[in-house]
Formats: structure tokens, sequence, C-alpha cells
């Protein structure tokens, strides 16, 4: 499994959620290398820039970790809330079933982050007067194959 192939599957959940109103932004990114993963997040977050702002330094960031229970419990209905419960998400029918999608998406990414990854729900606050997105949710990951950062946001 790829980070390009759940990368690409995002891509697909973005586009079928765009609207006249709003754009969708979903990503999986690998975190840079670190010693732990607040570490790794800080050199993430201090990276970050927009064509209005440039990188803030990450003491500007605020962010905090909760650990989830069960990866697969815990991230399906999150999933299929940003894959299906948007403005603009695609009906279930006959032939795009809401549960295979997000089960598809799972079988993607799970063995991508490796076995026994830990995930944390991740509440970030960013810097004042930077744009980040009008709503945001976002997850990190941490195991034997890195640190990962899985995101979802809209913005209008």
């Amino acid at each position: 499994m790829s980070l390009d192939a759940c990368n690409g599957f995002l891509k697909a959940m973005e586009a079928l959620n765009d609207g006249c109103n709003h754009v969708c932004s979903y990503s999986l990114e690998k975190l840079p290398e670190a010693d732990s993963l607040d570490t790794a997040l800080s050199r993430y977050f201090s990276r970050i820039k927009t064509s209005n702002s440039g990188p803030h330094p990450s003491e500007a960031w605020s962010f905090k970790l909760s650990l989830l229970n069960n990866l697969k419990d815990d991230l399906t209905p999150r999933l299929h809330h940003w894959f299906f419960e948007q403005e603009y998400s695609p009906e279930d029918v006959s032939r795009f079933s809401h549960k295979n999608t997000v089960a598809g998406f799972l079988d993607l990414f799970l063995p991508l982050i490796g076995k026994g990854a830990a995930g944390f729900q991740l509440q970030t606050h960013p810097p004042d007067s930077f744009w980040y997105g009008c709503i945001w949710e976002e997850y990190a990951f941490a195991s034997e194959t890195g640190f990962w950062l899985l995101h979802f946001d809209f913005s209008d």
C-alpha cells in the first residue's frame, strides 16, 4: 500500500464533496522524521504557509492529542462524516456504497501506517491571522513506519 494510493482515494472523495460554495481538502501526510510525535508535528506546522502568510514558528501553533481507543472503530464514523455528510456528498446508491467506500479507504490506510500504530485525534489551533480552513478535523499516528497526519477540512 502506498501514500500515493491513499491520497488518490482522498482526492477522489474530496472532489465528490466540492460544491459551489465550498472546497474540501483531504490529505494524508508523512510527518518529518523526529524522536516523538510532538516534535514531528511541531516541525510540520512550522513549515506550513499560505499565499497570504509565511510559515510561523512551531511555538505559534497550539495542538492537543487525545488517544484513540481503536483505530478502525474510531475512524469509521469520522471518515463517513467527511466522505458522505457534507453538503454535496454522494448519495448511498447500489453502485456506490458508503460502508464499502469507508472500508476501502481503511484497507489502504491501516497497512500503510503499520500494525500497532497509536492513533490520536489532533485538536489544532493555528496562529492568529493564519487561515487554516473554516472547519477541520485531524488525526495523528505513530508507528514503526513513522509519524502520520490525516487531515480533513473545508473552506468557503
